[in-house]
């Protein structure tokens, strides 16, 4: 059975974004962040050039990481690793680079393989 959709009559009303499929009359992108960054960088890049508005999407609705490999960072930013009631405490942010304070996180690294000069 073949189904014919004709979605010219809504997208001369509203913005129709649609991901990987292939369809006429689409106005706009759905950008799935939990797929790759670049491929969501290009995405976006190809929409803009073609004048279609964006919507960004990420399905993966969940926090990855491994809370013991992100212990020095979850001391310096406690609200970052845990959810509560769906939310996220972005007030340990503040400063230069992101606000992510590296010069407070205790973590040892291997020595830089270059140092640019």
């Amino acid at each position: 059975m073949t189904v014919a959709l004709h979605f010219l009559p809504i997208a001369t009303r509203v913005p129709l974004k649609f991901g990987a499929e292939t369809l006429t009359h689409v106005t706009g992108v759905a950008l799935k962040t939990c797929k790759t960054q670049t491929g969501a960088i290009l995405s976006l890049c190809w929409a803009k050039a073609h004048g279609m508005t964006l919507m960004v999407q990420n399905l993966t609705n969940a926090m990855q990481f491994y809370p013991e490999a992100s212990a020095p960072e979850a001391r310096v930013h406690p609200g970052l690793y845990a959810r509560r009631g769906g939310w996220v405490d972005l007030s340990s942010l503040r400063g230069a680079g992101f606000g992510y304070r590296l010069d407070e996180i205790e973590r040892p690294l291997p020595p830089p393989a270059f140092v640019a000069v």
